[in-house]
C-alpha cells in the first residue's frame, strides 16, 4: 500500500511584481522581478540576490546548464539574449538584430563545450558569450560534433515539443487529440505516454521517472509506474508553472496567481513523503 502524499512544506507571497517565470538550478530558483531583471532565491524561498537588468525586460524563455549555474534568457521582445552566472552574479547582454528581429529560437538547444540553440527553420547557431554575438553554423559541424543532439533535431523537428530536457536528451511531446504526454528519451532509447486528465493543461515536467502536469486549476505528479498523486488550488488562485527540484525525495516549486490582484503571487515548495 501506498501511504506517501504531497506535502507543502515552504509557501511565501509575494505582492506588487508581475511574476510569470520560475525557473530552478541545482541549488537555486530564480523568478522575474517583474519587468525589470530576476530574483535569486534560496530553496528555502529566502532571498538571495537581486539582479536589476533593463527596464521593460520580458523573458520568452531560460536555456540553462545546470552543472555550472549558468542561465541564457532569451528575450525576443527586447531582440537580445543574457547570459547570467549564478556563481557571481555578474551578467552580459548579447543583442540580436537582422535575422533574429522576426524570426525566434526554439526549444532545443545543447549547452557544453559550445552553446548551440536552434530556431523553427531547423537552423544552427553558436553562441559567443564573450564576443557577445550569435553566429550561424552548420548543420554538418553540429552532426559531427554533437551526434545526438543532431539526431534529436531531425527526429522531432516537426512535432510539438512541450519541453525539451538537455542534460538528459529527453523529449516531451503534446499530443493534444488524445491528451497525452509522449516521452522520447534519446540517451537511454526508450519511450513512453502519460495522460493528463484536464483539456488546457498548460505545463509539462518530467525528472527521474516522475511527470509534473501542470493545469491552471490542479498540478498532477505522475509515476511512471502509474501512481498519481494531485494537489488543487481554489479561486481565485491559478497554477502557472511548476518546476523540480534537486533533492533526494520528489520536489518541485510551483508558481501561482491571484486572479483577482493580478500582482499578487505565491511560490510553493511541495514534496513526496
Amino acid at each position: 500500500m501506498n501511504n506517501r502524499v504531497l506535502k507543502e512544506i515552504k509557501k511565501i507571497i509575494l505582492i506588487g511584481s508581475d511574476v510569470y517565470m520560475v525557473e530552478a538550478t541545482k541549488d537555486k530558483i530564480i523568478i522575474n522581478d517583474g519587468y525589470l531583471g530576476i530574483t535569486v532565491l534560496n530553496y528555502q524561498l529566502e532571498k538571495v540576490k537581486d539582479i536589476r537588468l533593463f527596464d521593460d525586460l520580458i523573458i520568452d524563455f531560460v536555456f540553462q546548464r545546470k552543472t555550472n549555474n549558468e542561465l541564457l534568457l532569451y528575450c525576443f521582445e527586447n531582440k537580445c539574449l543574457i547570459f547570467i552566472d549564478l556563481n557571481n552574479y555578474t551578467h552580459k547582454i548579447i543583442t540580436l538584430n537582422g535575422y533574429f528581429e522576426t524570426n525566434n529560437f526554439s526549444r532545443l538547444f545543447i549547452w557544453e563545450n559550445d552553446i548551440i540553440l536552434t530556431d523553427y527553420n531547423h537552423n544552427f547557431y553558436k553562441v559567443f558569450v564573450c564576443d557577445g554575438r550569435v553566429d550561424k553554423v552548420s548543420s554538418s559541424l553540429v552532426q559531427k560534433k554533437y551526434p545526438l543532439f543532431f539526431e534529436i533535431c531531425e527526429k522531432v523537428k516537426n512535432s510539438g515539443i512541450a519541453t525539451y530536457i538537455s542534460e538528459s536528451y529527453v523529449v516531451l511531446l503534446n499530443n493534444l487529440k488524445t491528451q497525452e504526454i509522449e516521452l522520447l528519451n534519446f540517451f537511454e532509447q526508450k519511450q513512453e505516454s502519460v495522460r493528463y486528465p484536464l483539456k488546457r493543461t498548460h505545463d509539462f515536467r518530467y525528472k527521474n521517472e516522475h511527470f509534473l502536469l501542470i493545469h491552471e486549476q490542479q498540478i498532477d505528479l505522475v509515476q511512471s509506474i502509474g501512481q498519481r498523486y494531485q494537489i488543487k488550488t481554489k479561486a481565485p488562485w491559478v497554477f502557472l508553472r511548476a518546476k523540480f527540484l534537486e533533492s533526494d525525495n520528489v520536489r518541485f516549486v510551483a508558481l501561482s496567481r491571484n486572479d483577482r490582484h493580478q500582482k499578487k503571487r505565491k511560490l510553493f515548495i511541495y514534496s513526496l513523503e
